[in-house]
């Protein structure tokens, strides 16, 4: 069935927080977590904070999540915020030159990151 996903390019809208409360995964560094076997097998995975006040998180804190529980760095991480980019519901015109903006800030976030003293 993820081969199918897959290659049809289902995106699936993930929530770490609310896996944690609503299904049997009690820990995100599990490696059998749903989220991270659906990214190892290069689903197209977007990440989404649910109901934040209902499971006290915010849409940052769900990418720090998952970058800390999964071991994700600044490119898986990337792959994942466009990948919801492009998984909206915009005009194409819109959607292109949001996905060249967003890209090209996130690479300058993480060149300036990199470039930060330890």
């Amino acid at each position: 069935m993820m081969e199918q996903c897959r290659e049809m390019g289902i995106v699936f809208t993930c929530c770490p927080s609310t896996t944690l409360a609503t299904t049997v995964w009690r820990d995100l560094s599990a490696p059998d977590h749903a989220i991270r076997r659906m990214i190892e097998a290069g689903l197209t995975v977007t990440i989404h904070s649910d109901d934040p006040p209902m499971f006290a998180t915010t849409l940052d804190r769900e990418y720090a999540l998952i970058a800390e529980n999964f071991a994700l760095g600044p490119p898986a991480l990337k792959r994942i915020a466009l990948a919801g980019l492009s998984a909206a519901w915009l005009d194409d015109d819109i959607k292109q030159a949001w996905l060249a903006d967003w890209s090209a800030e996130i690479d300058r976030l993480m060149e300036t990151e990199l470039s930060l003293p330890n």
